[in-house]
């Protein structure tokens, strides 16, 4: 079956819902009246068949099977003051890599996603247009492949296992939640892609879903219609992602020109490189052209030998346009990542006329760390955020705010686009090995209800103790207890200890280096003592060595 969107948000919005104290939600317990009398409203991502590209539309359902959107207003560009060039090509300042070839595959979301990482790789001086090439095949694998029964892995129970993830389709919430999840962005030397014969990829081990060589930390949907957001991205943050209904029809194969009238499901994803304000109405087909001038210059996924060496113009008036979507990536720059979520596809929870609403996930230190981050979804447009840090959370506790508030972490902003964003806490905070510490966040906006992204329905799975909601900070829900999901919101360390060598890494090289200082051969002092001090307790000594290797033998 497939559904029929409205372009301006359907594909990336939650729903406004009809709440009821008992209502029974598909799959799932039923939503019941929760602190201070306030009802809590869930809502459901349901997915299209895929095309024959792959792209996989997504709607947002009510309990019934409703389909209704929230009207949250229009997003503001990232800089209003900018001005913008009446055309612009990324490729004039080798900001894009080259023209790749999905083949027989149905991955056209994850030819998009890679290609517009790998341009935000770039935009950041990290490669070069030749050098930078990220693995679609690692994603797609482990992306459709996205459940995990290992006890040892957090996210386990969550998404789904694609008998052949190389036909099946996805979008781009697919990309986004194995990216923010750890898996990938790997580099296709690793894991190559073969468009031609699907059977040489797959079957990789579990060991390698979490490698990672380039680590998304930014994704922002943007309404089709604001053009000045779509190019300030494109300038600012590299190539962007869009869908649209493609069908040759449309297509004037004399200059691959596209326009397409009708509001048509949309059924692939290529990423925009570029635009021009004055592309001819006239240089698309006869008989479907626009009533203005204007085109996206767009990378497909079809090899060099299709369009314009592998490019086509898209009309910006093009009726089936789906959100544009942003990424953004950088090198990883942390040790561990605390996360619960497996697969997230948009779905949320939120309070009947609350503006506000909380959400927290109690997680437990591996070691001696430095929290330096925090990761969180939005699905409201301009959502102002706060994030607060409680550390030694009661064993026994089921208040993620029972803890000691790390207020000079404490870090708040706003959030102008859906999407999934990464903050840097004001200041580090300190954790020791089995110790509880809670992340909290608070979400608003200006009116309507405020939208916290947490799992549901069949994909979702939670233990409890793990993830909180609350109307008002004071009384909080174990999401658990209610049959939903996790709480979408991550939390990254950096080791405090036994990085000896200052690599980056904890390893055995390390253990030799604290072998020597404990035979006196060589000092640390100041800091660097404390990195040898495993066990803190003002000396090096052998206990400290068999510490460090605990942690890099056993984990």
């Amino acid at each position: 079956m497939k559904y029929r969107f409205g372009k301006t948000a359907a594909l990336f919005i939650a729903a406004a819902l009809v709440c009821s104290a008992d209502a029974q939600l598909p799959q799932i317990v039923s939503a019941e009246p929760l602190d201070s009398g306030a009802d809590v409203c869930a809502v459901y991502a349901v997915e299209s068949e895929p095309s024959e590209y792959g792209l996989v539309n997504v709607k947002y359902v009510d309990e019934y099977g409703n389909e209704v959107f929230i009207d949250d207003g229009k997003s503001e560009p990232y800089n209003s003051a900018q001005v913008y060039p009446a055309s612009y090509d990324l490729r004039n300042y080798g900001m894009v890599t080259g023209v790749r070839n999905q083949g027989k595959s149905g991955n056209c979301w994850a030819f998009a996603a890679i290609g517009a990482l790998e341009s935000s790789f770039l935009k950041k001086g990290l490669g070069t247009s030749s050098n930078t090439d990220f693995s679609e095949a690692h994603l797609v694998w482990f992306a459709q492949r996205s459940y995990v029964s290992d006890t040892n892995d957090p996210t386990r129970g969550d998404g789904f296992t694609k008998q052949s993830p190389y036909e099946s389709g996805g979008n781009h919430w697919t990309a986004t939640s194995a990216l923010a999840r750890g898996s990938g962005a790997e580099l296709e030397s690793s894991f190559p892609f073969y468009p031609y014969d699907l059977s040489k990829m797959g079957n990789y081990s579990e060991s390698d879903r979490y490698r990672t060589y380039a680590r998304l930390t930014q994704e922002n949907n943007i309404d089709a219609g604001d053009r000045n957001s779509i190019k300030s991205a494109i300038m600012n943050t590299g190539a962007v992602v869009t869908s649209y209904y493609s069908d040759k029809q449309y297509l004037n194969t004399g200059n691959y020109s596209y326009y397409c009238d009708y509001d048509y499901d949309t059924n692939h994803e290529v990423i925009v490189v570029g635009w021009n304000d004055n592309y001819s109405k006239d240089n698309f087909k006869s008989g479907y052209r626009p009533s203005a001038n204007g085109a996206w210059l767009c990378r497909n996924s079809w090899g060099t030998s299709w369009g314009n060496s592998g490019y086509f113009w898209l009309s910006y008036s093009d009726m089936t346009l789906g959100s544009f979507v942003s990424y953004e990536a950088d090198m990883q720059e942390f040790d561990n990542e605390y996360q619960y979520t497996g697969y997230y596809g948009g779905s949320s929870i939120y309070y009947q006329n609350r503006s506000t609403i909380y959400g927290a996930n109690i997680f437990r230190s591996k070691d001696y760390e430095k929290l330096t981050s925090v990761s969180f979804n939005t699905v409201n447009m301009n959502t102002q955020y706060k994030i607060e840090i409680y550390t030694d959370i009661p064993e026994s506790s089921a208040d993620p705010t029972s803890g000691v508030l790390a207020s000079s972490a404490t870090v708040s902003g706003t959030e102008q686009y859906r999407g999934f964003h990464t903050v840097d806490l004001r200041t580090e905070v300190s954790l020791s090995p089995g110790e509880r510490y809670a992340v909290v966040i608070t979400l608003s906006v200006g009116e309507g209800e405020a939208n916290l992204p947490l799992e549901t329905g069949t994909y979702a799975h939670s233990e409890p103790g793990q993830s909180y909601y609350s109307s008002n900070k004071s009384t909080w829900t174990d999401s658990n207890s209610k049959g939903y999901g996790n709480v979408v919101l991550r939390a990254y360390t950096c080791y405090s200890k036994g990085d000896l060598d200052k690599d980056g890494t904890v390893s055995a090289a390390d253990i030799t280096l604290l072998k020597k200082a404990v035979a006196g051969l060589v000092t640390f002092t100041g800091s660097d003592f404390d990195k040898a001090d495993i066990n803190s307790d003002g000396k090096l000594t052998s206990k400290d060595v068999t510490l460090l290797k605990r942690r890099v033998y056993i984990g």
